[in-house]
Parts: structure tokens; sequence; C-alpha cells
């Protein structure tokens, strides 16, 4: 009986440990002359357990049938060997991709308190923009520099009434003499593991509530 209470007592103090742990997610979105990629990666445990993800950005291309597609490469890599352990090549037409945007809105409707739980409970690090551009033409640069800054403007106050960020900083950067176009993003953002099971434990209970209701409807 002793032995079961201190194997207990050693579980109990373990998982809270586990639950105070964060998930550190960083996200890198790249766009210069040679990269251009959303690389996203996972940390825990003081970064002995990582994951991280690299997705080149969409790109629009012509079949054949002049048809418009869109192109998406992906590679996926884990652990500290960063060994590449997927590549894909995907091709998506316009059908398929309105099918994605309803699914993605369905699935938003469907779990809107787990994402608002979410929201709630993550912490963003800090997060980073800058872009820097230049068409060639001095007017329309400035123009669209200030375009651009009202934009980032906007979401900076979105962000910061819903998120308080730590650290954000947004920055414009144009070029009135040449033609150019570079953007940076990069955001941290933590979670506990705790949380994060939490919102796992209710995404299984909506789902499983949906899948009764729609049982229940499709019986009649």
């Amino acid at each position: 009986m002793y032995i079961l209470i201190v194997v207990f007592i050693i579980a109990f103090v373990l998982f809270l440990i586990l639950s105070l742990m964060p998930i550190v997610i960083e996200i890198k979105m790249l766009k210069d002359k040679t990269n251009d990629a959303v690389i996203c990666r996972f940390k825990t445990f003081f970064g002995l357990i990582q994951y991280k993800i690299e997705i080149p950005l969409i790109r629009w291309i012509n079949r054949k049938n002049n048809s418009s597609v869109l192109e998406i490469d992906t590679e996926v890599e884990s652990g500290k060997t960063e060994n590449f352990i997927k590549d894909d090549k995907k091709l998506l037409n316009f059908a398929e991709i309105e099918e994605i945007q309803d699914q993605l809105a369905h699935l938003y409707h469907g779990y809107y308190n787990i994402f608002s739980y979410i929201r709630k409970k993550i912490v963003l690090e800090s997060l980073s923009w800058k872009t820097e551009f230049g068409i060639g033409d001095a007017a329309v640069t400035g123009i669209l520099s200030g375009m651009l800054w009202g934009i980032k403007g906007t979401l900076f106050a979105i962000i910061q009434k819903h998120i308080h960020p730590k650290n954000i900083s947004f920055h414009v950067v144009p070029y009135f003499d040449q033609e150019i176009f570079q953007t940076r993003i990069h955001c941290i953002i933590t979670l506990k593991i705790g949380y994060a099971i939490i919102a796992s434990i209710k995404f299984v209970h909506v789902y499983w509530k949906r899948g009764e209701k729609q049982n229940v409807e499709s019986s009649y």
C-alpha cells in the first residue's frame, strides 16, 4: 500500500511538471530572392523534443490544358539531426481549393469554443514583420508604402487587443529607385502542455457529440 502511494505521488508530480512544460511554436515566413517558404518548428522539454515542417510558398502554375492550379511542395523534418522524412508535391485546382475553404470554415464554426480557449491560453512571445519593396516609381512606391503601413497598423491593433504580445515590431522599408520585394515574418508562440491536453479533451468531447448528433439525425 505504501509503495502504491509513493508511485501515485511520483506520477502526479511528473504529470504536473509535464503540464507546466511549454510547447514553443516558431513560425517563419521568408520571401526573397533565395528563400520562399513557411517554416514551422515545434519544441518542448528544453529543445530535446522538436519537430519541423517546411512548406515552400504556393506558386501558380499552368498545366497542359491551361487550367490554373496551385503547386505545393512540403518537406518535413524531425529531431535534432533534421533529416527529411517526407517530400511531397501536390496540385490543387480551384474546386479543391474551394472545398478546403469550406472545410476550414466548417471546422472553425464547429469548434469555435476550442479555438477561443486556445487563443486565450497561448502567449505570443514575439512577432516581427519586415517588408522591403520598390516598384521603380518613387511616387507609386510612396503611396503603396503608406497603404502597407496602414495594413500593418490595423493588424497591430487587432493583435494587441486580442492576444497581448510581449514583443512586436513591424517595419516597412521602401526603395524608390529599384524594383524589389522581400518580406520576412518571425513569430514565437508558447502554450503549456496542460492547456494543450485540455484543448484535446474538449476537441474529442465535441467531436463525439457531433458524431452522435449526426447518427441520431441520420436515423430519422
